[in-house]
């Protein structure tokens, strides 16, 4: 994969680049996606897709905060990123064989 196809967010350089085009990307989408009565936890996802389209990005890395059992039972808020997600455009670029299983279990 192209270094130019990938933008890490957990890095500064990274968060460079996606900060100038999230800027961007908000004085050229606020009137379609940004209406006063929307949901606004959708607001990054709707970000990260246009910024994915508009670079032509086919890796993203960054940090992000998910909610365990007890914080969802608790109704706890926290913005401190607590995992790494990769975000692979086109699934076929993964050699699946490399990625190891550390536990199964259900969500709850």
């Amino acid at each position: 994969m192209q270094n130019s196809r990938l933008l890490d967010l957990t890095t500064t350089d990274g968060l460079i680049v996606f900060n100038t085009i999230r800027e961007l990307l908000i004085n050229e989408l606020q009137k379609h996606f940004f209406v006063r009565d929307r949901d606004k936890n959708d607001d990054d996802q709707k970000i990260c897709n246009q910024a994915i389209s508009h670079l032509k990005l086919e890796l993203l890395i960054s940090h992000l905060y998910i909610k365990n059992r007890t914080q969802r039972i608790k109704n706890i808020v926290s913005k401190i990123p607590n995992t790494t997600v990769m975000l692979l455009v086109k699934p076929e670029l993964c050699d699946i064989s490399l990625i190891k299983q550390v536990k199964t279990g259900v969500i709850k």
